[in-house]
């Protein structure tokens, strides 16, 4: 376990084992199994003979002479390192899911702002055809979007590696941008901020995922207004 042999371990302290920064274990050690207490799965750090430093569970037991003294100790040093690994692993997938999962319901509440304001034109301007187009277009849309999440949301096997799935095709940057735009204007005009767009004359086409698009250039949009004084 340790990499020594018999020859070169026999006779020596069991300090020849504990790293410096835990040395300070073996007397409280020593102390237990002076009063004769068992010590049962104690997990610690040991070093090897090459240096390497490998988490063991120590099991040491007082052994007693005829007149109950204690005059030694038995110990199994057990290799846990596989299972400290997993349990490391384990945390480590529970902290992407839960930052997954937190992303997701931030992204989540952005297209609703955009949605209620297309149902508020539709009851103040039914009878304005184009108006009832644009706001039912640009409720498909974020509608679309949150579909997007929703699956997202229901994809165990990515929460739990953290992944988001992008399915690219060919955009026009100006209209990604402007659908964008339209959905984020409710909360900048809530805060009497002037947003202004310089876009490319001639059509920029982009490969890339309309709805990670959206996110990117919503959050920024929906973070700079929430962060800027009225005004």
């Amino acid at each position: 376990l340790f990499g020594y042999t018999a020859q070169e371990a026999v006779g020596k302290s069991v300090t020849l084992l504990i790293p410096p920064e835990r040395i300070d274990e073996e007397p409280s050690i020593l102390e237990r199994i002076r009063r004769g207490e068992p010590i049962d799965h104690y997990e610690t750090v040991r070093r090897r003979k090459d240096g390497t430093l490998i988490d063991v569970s120590l099991t040491v037991s007082p052994i007693v002479d005829n007149q109950g003294q204690v005059v030694g100790a038995s110990k199994i040093a057990r290799d846990i390192t596989g299972r400290k690994q997993a349990e490391e692993s384990l945390r480590e997938e529970d902290r992407r899911k839960n930052e997954f999962l937190a992303m997701l319901a931030h992204e989540l509440r952005n297209p609703l702002a955009p949605i209620r304001n297309a149902l508020e034109i539709l009851r103040q301007r039914g009878e304005n055809k184009e108006a009832v187009h644009s706001a039912s277009e640009m409720m498909e849309r974020q509608i679309g979007q949150m579909a997007r999440l929703i699956d997202d949301l229901l994809d165990v096997s990515r929460i739990s590696r953290g992944k988001i799935e992008l399915r690219r095709g060919s955009i026009e940057l100006a209209s990604a941008v402007n659908h964008v735009v339209e959905a984020s204007r409710p909360l900048v005009e809530s805060k009497g901020i002037d947003l202004s767009l310089s876009l490319p004359q001639e059509p920029i086409y982009l490969n890339a995922d309309p709805t990670r698009l959206a996110q990117v250039v919503g959050n920024l949009l929906n973070n700079a207004s929430k962060f800027t004084d009225k005004g």
